[in-house]
């Protein structure tokens, strides 16, 4: 008999990734009305503690330096043209990059911003041959973190 499957909420306690703690926060909300002893039973407690720590954590992020550009690279693919990608991104005086390359592998790296909704323009400049993809950092990477910050202590401020 292999071990019991984690519970939903052991689960949700892994908010670091954005994506847990989407679904950590309806999950505190709707439990609010559960009476004390299910709350307990199904982890709720410590859920909303690793809630809790994790957008305090955020919200007392410093600003950003004025003049650092870094974007944390999105996980997943490590194929050569990502690990460019990450480089230029993980640069905090690169602002701009214009990087020759054929057809399907400027189609992957339009995929790979557009899914992980980066704040980068990227354009191709039809001249020459290959053509060129132009990616550019745009004042986005200033104003997500500040709304990121602003968001975590409005909730921090409703589950506290």
């Amino acid at each position: 008999v292999g071990a019991a499957p984690p519970m939903l909420t052991d689960v949700l306690t892994e908010v670091s990734r954005p994506e847990a703690l989407d679904a950590a926060v309806p999950v505190l909300r709707a439990a609010r009305t559960w009476p004390e002893t299910e709350r307990v039973a199904a982890g709720i407690p410590r859920l909303h503690d690793s809630v809790v720590e994790h957008l305090r954590r955020r919200a007392e992020e410093p600003p950003r330096a004025a003049g650092d550009w870094s974007i944390s690279p999105p996980a997943g693919c490590d194929c050569e043209r990502c690990a460019t990608l990450a480089g230029f991104l993980a640069d905090p005086a690169a602002t701009r990059l214009e990087w020759p390359m054929k057809k399907d592998y400027r189609q992957h790296i339009h995929q790979v911003i557009d899914s992980a909704e980066l704040p980068v323009t990227h354009v191709t400049v039809r001249v020459g041959r290959p053509f060129t993809l132009v990616l550019t950092k745009t004042a986005d990477v200033f104003a997500l973190e500040d709304r990121d910050r602003a968001e975590a202590a409005t909730l921090l401020a409703e589950l506290g």
